[in-house]
């Protein structure tokens, strides 16, 4: 049952009409805004699925590793590109729409009408949408069917990551990788929310990476 959750491919179309005059800057922002925007969007809606499988596989007690099928087929399962492709395209994103100044007012850098409510969920009252002002180094604890690639990060090094980040049954927790995500990295942030569902009282602090 676990394997049959499938993602719909994400097309994202630009013409641009330039009348043989050069093409302008905005213009062209605006390309390549949108097509980062879509990788983006495809690649999140790719590992969210892939969470769903994480969260079943681990509430059946299967060891079935759960797939990611933009990064294991479209990717040929080449970790490091595909995590590198998905930070960059939220990165250039960032700035294309920084740069269009199209983002609305109502939709201010702390507004969370725009997350997922499962994604919100696992955030306490005190989440808040940010953008990193400088690098900033965060771990990443995966393992089991978790795979090393993901949206989820901790600035905070832990003793008992399956507690305090309120890891989902299949989450072994067995490695934690260094990463840095880039100065202009959007992202949702807060404490960890317990998950009573699979016995975890969280009270750490996370990262989730937004698309």
């Amino acid at each position: 049952m676990c394997a049959a959750v499938s993602i719909a491919a994400v097309g994202v179309a630009v013409s641009v009409l330039t009348g043989g005059t050069a093409l302008p800057i905005y213009m062209a922002a605006a390309a390549v805004t949108l097509g980062s925007g879509g990788t983006a969007a495809s690649m999140g809606i790719s590992d969210v699925l892939e969470g769903v499988q994480d969260i079943c596989y681990g509430s059946t007690g299967s060891e079935t590793a759960s797939t990611n099928l933009i990064r294991d087929y479209v990717y040929q399962g080449n970790y490091d590109v595909y995590y590198f492709t998905e930070i960059g395209s939220v990165m250039v994103a960032s700035q294309g729409m920084a740069i269009l100044g199209n983002v609305p007012k109502s939709e201010g850098a702390g507004s969370l009408s725009n997350v997922n409510p499962s994604v919100r969920s696992a955030f306490g009252s005190d989440a808040k949408v940010t953008t990193l002002t400088k690098d900033t180094t965060v771990y990443r604890y995966h393992g089991g069917t978790s795979q090393a690639s993901g949206r989820w990060f901790t600035p905070n090094q832990t003793t008992n990551p399956a507690a305090d980040l309120a890891l989902p049954p299949g989450n072994s927790a067995q490695f934690v990788d260094t990463v840095v995500l880039p100065k202009g990295t959007r992202i949702l942030e807060g404490t960890v929310a317990p998950q009573p569902q699979w016995g975890q009282p969280g009270g750490g602090y996370q990262y989730y990476v937004l698309p």
